[in-house]
């Protein structure tokens, strides 16, 4: 077993497939982290050296590059940052000496797979869009971008344009009816489509809808070829080299004079957004003859239902996800606020003093967090104030891994106070005697995205809050001193962090009791 060719030491890369035919893949332009950690026994981690080590890897003929595409040593964690690698297949080493140039004591490997990085569409104003037939209906799809910072933003990007209807019956001959849509680059367009058709049937309109100028990516609506009060769905297909990538925008088109509005995401804008992250939007209106003064309604809405069968409900309570008011120009959803995996609507209605109205909404999903598993705590016998835990997690799932770990305990007005980190799915933790008889703890199990899901749950502890001054063994504090300055050595801070904690409280007790300058001053005393 490479990860333990010595067997007091073993290295271990976390949450990573072994096996080449499913490796990790990710886009070029996102960021991931590799964690990897030490068991080690006989030695001190400062006494060894180690590296992570990616390499280009072939699989037919099989061969893996000479030449490693990266080298970090020194880390138990790796950042792949945007651009860093070049696409393709990689293998990635950990590997671990018990001196800098000794022979290798331990090695763990992974495979990942390096995409393309993603062509982003964005059509100017959102999601759905309300405009009026008698006026020209600008779509401009000018703010798409290639996400390689080689390829100059739009640079050497095709843009195709579609517009679908969906009616009872065929309104016109030319339009193409269509049975089967699919949109390479995006499913949710799929999803979109299949939502709207349990209403009518699907039709294509002749590509002449579109009025075309020398710029690719803005066209015009003919609105002579459209019909009012009728929805059009508007889908742009991007291509570059190999990759592709759609946009869908729908065109409420009215017989009434209405402004031209657009909602603009501003923070958290990835698709999907996070949750516990803010999200942030504003508003403009892109008419030549926009008020001053202008009246703002927000709304959000959510999909109670699964794609192929839509149902949108207006959220209550609205104003308490908000760190903006309701009626303001721009919006900011707080952190936390919404639901993982979800799939969101946001609205806004915009009405004038003479009541010339418009309205716009753009729609977006959340990050879905870990799920599926549990957390809990099993008192550790150990002679101590207080108490030592081990939390265990387990069964918990996600395709963006790897996660982190963070374990809380939670105080009775909800407070948390860190007690551990990492990439371990467990954890031992030591908690200082209190007066209540239940301890409330809590673990964030957190996603490579930052998406996480916390576990809540109790355990009933049997301490003692008090100490004697017999009880105090002043030569037992200098071997915990001792104690935890070699979890320090050997690179396992949590654990040390953990014995900081248990030889504080006891040193607090011994100065409450008093009397004990003189055992305080040779506990500091420390080789």
């Amino acid at each position: 077993d490479l990860r333990s060719i010595d067997d007091s030491i073993e290295v271990l890369i976390h949450d990573i497939n072994t096996q080449p035919s499913s490796p990790m893949k990710f886009r070029r332009d996102q960021t991931r982290r590799l964690f990897a950690s030490l068991k080690t026994e006989n030695f001190l981690a400062h006494q060894a050296s180690f590296s992570w080590k990616i390499s280009q890897l072939s699989l037919s003929p099989f061969n893996i590059s000479d030449q490693p595409e990266l080298l970090v040593p020194d880390t138990l964690e790796l950042n792949l940052g945007p651009n860093l690698l070049s696409t393709g297949l990689k293998l990635v080493t950990f590997e671990l000496r018990r001196n800098s140039g000794s022979e290798l004591t331990a090695r763990d490997f992974a495979f990942i797979e390096v995409l393309n990085s993603a062509l982003e569409v964005s059509i100017a104003g959102g999601t759905e869009v309300f405009r009026s037939i008698d006026k020209p209906i600008l779509l401009d799809a000018s703010a798409s971008y290639d996400t390689s910072p080689s390829a100059g933003s739009s640079s050497g990007m095709d843009y195709d344009w579609s517009c679908f209807i969906i009616t009872q019956s065929n309104v016109s001959r030319n339009y193409t009816p269509v049975s089967n849509v699919t949109f390479r680059g995006s499913g949710s367009i799929y999803d979109t489509f299949v939502g709207a058709s349990t209403n009518g049937n699907l039709f294509q309109l002749p590509d002449d809808v579109f009025l075309r100028g020398d710029e690719k990516a803005i066209v015009t609506l003919d609105t002579k070829r459209l019909i009012s009060n009728q929805a059009y769905y508007v889908v742009l297909m991007v291509t570059k080299d190999i990759r592709v990538a759609s946009g869908i925008q729908i065109v409420h088109v009215r017989d009434e004079d209405v402004f031209d509005i657009r909602i603009l995401c501003i923070m958290n804008c990835d698709s999907p957004a996070s949750a516990s992250s803010r999200t942030s939007f504003r508003t403009d209106c892109n008419s030549v003859r926009c008020p001053a003064s202008l009246k703002y309604r927000w709304n959000l809405l959510r999909n109670d239902e699964n794609n192929s069968h839509s149902k949108w409900s207006t959220q209550r309570h609205f104003r308490d996800l908000l760190g903006t008011k309701v009626d303001s120009k721009n919006l900011v959803i707080k952190e936390q606020m919404l639901e993982p995996g979800s799939s969101y609507k946001i609205k806004v209605d915009i009405l004038s003093l003479n009541d010339s109205f418009g309205w716009a909404v753009y729609q977006f999903d959340t990050l879905a967090v870990p799920s599926g598993g549990t957390c809990h705590a099993t008192p550790l016998d150990r002679k101590a104030v207080g108490s030592w835990l081990n939390i265990t997690c387990q069964g918990w799932s996600d395709e963006n891994v790897p996660f982190t770990y963070e374990f809380f305990q939670e105080s009775k007005v909800g407070k948390l106070d860190m007690l551990s980190y990492g990439v371990r799915p467990y954890s031992v933790v030591y908690i200082p005697p209190s007066d209540e008889d239940v301890t409330r703890l809590r673990v964030a199990i957190v996603n490579v995205f930052g998406a996480a899901n916390k576990a809540g749950f109790s355990i009933k502890l049997n301490q003692s809050s008090l100490l004697s001054a017999e009880e105090i063994d002043y030569n037992e504090l200098q071997e915990k001193i001792f104690v935890m300055d070699n979890y320090f050595s050997m690179g396992k801070v949590n654990t040390a962090i953990q014995e900081a904690d248990a030889l504080l409280f006891l040193l607090k007790m011994a100065v409450e009791q008093g009397d004990v300058n003189r055992n305080l001053l040779q506990v500091s005393r420390v080789d």
